[in-house]
């Protein structure tokens, strides 16, 4: 049995984190596990971590495409799903590129006003409810390659969000029900009262995302 991670910055190992990650592991004196090392211990197996920071739910879906072959029975998979308003295009090198936010610098590719323009009015449409169908359509394409394994979403992405027309609001509660978590448990910012200034989950709160996690394996 082995252990397959898949997500953006949350499920990336801490040890190859940087910017106010890197000063939180120098708060904490030392690497602080995240939910994929809590699991991989308290049952003892192994585990492939394939966590990126800075990636959008499609990217992460074709991560684990490209891992899947190597995926056996009866090995356990969690998928952590980032914000539904990140997506991907392409950039300069003719690479896929995520398009994070309002924030995110473009490429050279698509570095002009009405690029950039276009991009801003599409990033207002992402956390519309139907996108919420999309990402459930991937999880049902992940269950049905993997019939064999135990398979576990979650996301640090609050999606409860309460503008919606009510005629959406079944869809919305179907999607919840998939998850093992959604929303915000303690984070960084919090644990250090300020002095590490990162929205990141910390150590502990992982450990309690681990144990949602654990209680639901059989």
């Amino acid at each position: 049995m082995k252990l397959w991670a898949f997500g953006d910055s949350y499920t990336e190992p801490f040890i190859s984190q940087t910017g106010e990650l890197e000063n939180y592991k120098n708060w904490k004196g030392y690497t602080p596990k995240n939910y994929v090392d809590f699991i991989s211990e308290k049952l003892q197996i192994e585990h492939c971590n394939f966590g990126k920071s800075a990636t959008s739910n499609r990217t992460i879906l074709s991560s684990f495409v490209k891992n899947m072959n190597n995926i056996n029975e009866n090995d356990i998979v969690v998928i952590g799903w980032t914000s539904l308003n990140r997506f991907r295009i392409i950039d300069s090198g003719e690479n896929f590129f995520d398009v994070l936010g309002p924030q995110t610098i473009i490429k050279p590719l698509w570095d002009s006003p009405t690029i950039k323009h276009s991009l801003d009015e599409y990033l207002l449409i992402r956390e519309h409810p139907l996108f919420f169908n999309e990402l459930m359509e991937y999880m049902d394409l992940i269950n049905k390659s993997l019939p064999k394994c135990q398979i576990f979403y979650w996301t640090w992405h609050d999606m409860n969000i309460h503008s919606y027309k009510p005629k959406f609001q079944e869809l919305i509660n179907l999607f919840h029900s998939k998850l093992v978590h959604n929303g915000s448990i303690e984070d960084i910012i919090t644990e250090t009262q300020g002095v590490v200034k990162d929205f990141h989950y910390s150590e502990s709160a992982h450990e309690k995302l681990a144990d949602m996690i654990l209680k639901k394996i059989s």
